[in-house]
């Protein structure tokens, strides 16, 4: 099964939710972001790397806390083209950053979840234990 994990820039939902998911399912995910390139522009960074994202991505310390370095994976822009190829898309955005042709995807699952960029590491981690709990539940569903 073909699974992709999408939030706004690639650097924290989606990469941790493609990580705790890797950790647990027979089935491999990967992530993407629905607005990579325009934070990437508007925020003048250079690479493509987590770390790369922001003066501090919440997702490594979390990811790092389970074992997991997520800090050179790389972000990727997702495509419509990409998005209709996955047997599901778990679109993990807040109302405002969802786009156009997810909302009426049969394979998109939507999981209304605020975004952590912004704020501080004891909030990030709030969102991030629950992506690990919606992940739990996936992997359970879907093995």
């Amino acid at each position: 099964m073909n699974v992709i994990f999408v939030c706004n820039a690639n650097i924290g939902r989606s990469q941790v939710a493609e990580a705790l998911f890797n950790l647990r399912s027979s089935h491999k995910a990967t992530s993407a972001g629905v607005r990579v390139d325009q934070h990437m522009r508007e925020n003048n960074v250079v690479g493509k790397a987590v770390k790369d994202g922001a003066a501090s991505p919440h997702s490594i310390p979390f990811m790092l806390e389970r074992g997991v370095d997520v800090s050179e994976n790389q972000r990727t822009q997702l495509t419509p083209e990409m998005a209709n190829a996955a047997d599901l898309v778990v679109a993990i955005l807040d109302s405002d950053q969802k786009v156009d042709y997810l909302a009426g995807a049969q394979n998109v699952e939507f999981w209304d979840m605020l975004d952590p960029a912004g704020h501080t590491q004891t909030f990030a981690d709030g969102v991030f234990m629950e992506i690990e709990k919606r992940v739990e539940e996936l992997v359970s569903r879907i093995g």
